[in-house]
């Protein structure tokens, strides 16, 4: 192969004008939405999968450790925030 072989041809210029298409981004009602509809899929699976009919006992374990999971998260984000926070890092924030 040659070196002109190896380079890309050039890129096509974005459409502009009456038929352009633009991309509309979900709003963030959506978004939220879609978030929690995913996380409630993955609960459910998390909750029921593997469970071989033993339900009943299963389900409250998986329960006592999702609860315990989601404490933990809580405690990571808030800790991290204040810290962020304490430390006057703006990696939080827009400003």
């Amino acid at each position: 192969m040659t070196p002109d072989q190896l380079t890309a041809p050039p890129l096509a210029a974005a459409p502009t004008g009456r038929g352009a298409r633009t991309r509309r981004t979900p709003s963030p009602r959506l978004r939220l939405a879609l978030a929690a509809a995913l996380a409630l899929a993955v609960v459910a699976g998390f909750l029921l999968a593997d469970t071989h009919g033993y339900a009943e006992f299963v389900v409250p374990l998986r329960l006592r450790r999702l609860a315990a999971l989601v404490v933990v998260g809580w405690a990571v984000a808030l800790s991290t925030v204040l810290f962020q926070t304490v430390t006057g890092n703006r990696i939080l924030t827009r400003h």
